[in-house]
């Protein structure tokens, strides 16, 4: 485990150095990553299930969860991850694409 860290710290140094003599050229992007979505109360969570006009049962299928996770997203017992915060973020913008998202996650 060592020799393969010692290897991996040794290959960067060895490319950083390249770069600086100018023997290679190094990729940069510019990523613009999103703030985390906000939290949603559980009666924001039911208001996005009713806004799609689907069933709880429907919703735990378009975000690839169970129907209980979702019951308990609405009942405020726990809390949808941050993936599924986007997702209802979205959903929530976008009712009319909610197939698209269906399976996503």
């Amino acid at each position: 485990m060592a020799d393969r860290a010692f290897d991996t710290i040794k290959a960067g140094m060895e490319a950083a150095l390249a770069h600086v003599k100018g023997q290679r050229t190094l990729t940069v992007r510019d990523v613009t990553v999103p703030e985390p979505p906000k939290p949603l109360q559980a009666q924001q969570i039911a208001q996005v299930r009713k806004k799609l006009n689907v069933s709880q049962s429907l919703l735990a299928k378009i975000m690839n969860t169970s129907v209980k996770t979702v019951q308990s997203w609405e009942q405020g017992t726990s809390q949808p991850s941050g993936c599924a915060l986007r997702m209802l973020a979205f959903l929530n913008r976008h009712p009319d694409r909610q197939a698209e998202l269906a399976g996503a996650c």
